[in-house]
Formats: structure tokens, sequence, C-alpha cells
């Protein structure tokens, strides 16, 4: 099964689920374009859960629940 990597997006702070060995991604909500890791290999995002495939679309609505309160 696929695992999924829950993020923020750096520009306007959506969380946004990339593929664990992703090297890049696009905002699906500002389109801005984003690496993964800098030129040391280091992760540049806080990961805020890993889901596989079936929960991605649970774990999004519980973190954006989470950030309200």
């Amino acid at each position: 099964m696929v695992q999924y990597l829950i993020i923020k997006c750096e520009k306007c702070g959506n969380f946004i689920a990339i593929k664990e060995n992703s090297k890049s991604f696009r905002c699906p909500y500002c389109g801005v374009r984003s690496t993964v890791v800098d030129s040391f290999g280091k992760m540049r995002f806080k990961i805020y859960a890993v889901a596989d495939g079936r929960e991605v679309p649970k774990k999004l609505a519980e973190l954006k629940r989470l950030e309200k309160i």
C-alpha cells in the first residue's frame, strides 16, 4: 500500500498529502511547486501524519478540524 505524508503547503498553509517518496509536488490549493528535500537530503516540511491511500481524506479532515480548535 502506498503511504502518504501529510504536510502543510509553505505558501497557503493548507494540509496536503504527498506520496512518501515524492521529490517535489504542486499544491492543489494555490498551485505553488515545492521540493520535498533540501540540497542536503533533509526533509523541508513538518510531517503532521502518515497515512495509506484510504486513510488520507480522514486524516486531512481530522487535522483541519483540530487546527480550528
